[in-house]
This record gives structure tokens, C-alpha cells and sequence, in this order.
């Protein structure tokens, strides 16, 4: 089908206040669920001994900070390595224990994580040239 099957059509305020009201009235329809249903565990390539990558699959297109919905009917594959080299941190600003924490994330510090994502890239672009997207 050729269909828009994307959440586009409902992510306007009347639809989304509907959909709370479903939900918190009946417990049914789009509001139970966060519409990450979709998700895969899988080999970069062969010979990979476990699944390295992961996938969130999302009906849906937003900014990436997730404020506002795109215009139009979209979908959205969040993918990462499952084993990054990197490794951040997380230590204490003070001795007070009421003060936030220092996180610091060190994302894509280590140049296998590199190599990683480039093979995460590959893989979304084979499986989104599929014939169903």
C-alpha cells in the first residue's frame, strides 16, 4: 500500500489531547505506547561473533530534540553501536552530596567507534533502500 502509515496525521494539539483522553479514560489507542515498538539487534557484517548494533524504529519524523513533529510523514531509525570503545564519566563536583554530578558522555572518543558507526550507517541505508520503505 501506499498509504501514509506514519503517527504524522495525529501529532497536532486536538489530536494529542484525544489520545490522552483514550488513554487516561478507557487505557487504549496510541497513548499506551512510547512507538518504539520496533527494535533489532544485529551483526555489522560477517563474522561477528554477537549483534553489535542496535535499532529503534519510530512511525514517526521529529527534531531531533523532540520538541515538534515534521511537516510531513517521515519515520525514523535511532542506531548505534552496542559496545563502544568510549567511555565517559560520571564524578562529583563537590563534596556536597545535594550538587549535581559531573557526566561527561566522551561519545565517539575511541577511533573504533568511528569505524562502528560508519557500519551503522551502512546498514540503515541498506535496510531503508528496501522495496517496503
Amino acid at each position: 500500500s501506499l498509504l501514509p502509515i506514519t503517527l504524522n496525521s495525529v501529532l497536532n494539539p486536538f489530536s494529542k489531547a484525544l489520545i490522552g483522553a483514550q488513554w487516561l479514560f478507557l487505557k487504549t489507542g496510541l497513548g499506551g505506547t512510547n512507538h518504539f515498538e520496533a527494535a533489532a539487534f544485529v551483526r555489522s557484517r560477517a563474522g561477528v561473533d554477537y549483534p553489535d548494533i542496535q535499532y529503534h524504529f519510530i512511525p514517526a519524523a521529529v527534531r531531533y530534540d523532540g520538541k515538534a513533529a515534521a511537516k510531513s510523514h517521515g519515520f525514523q531509525a535511532h542506531v548505534g553501536p552496542m559496545r563502544s570503545k568510549s567511555r565517559g564519566s560520571v564524578t562529583l563536583r563537590s563534596p556536597d552530596p545535594k550538587s549535581k554530578p559531573v557526566i561527561r558522555f566522551n561519545y565517539m572518543s575511541h577511533p573504533d567507534d568511528w569505524e562502528e558507526f560508519r557500519h551503522c550507517i551502512r546498514l540503515t541505508r541498506e535496510i531503508f533502500g528496501q522495496s517496503a520503505f
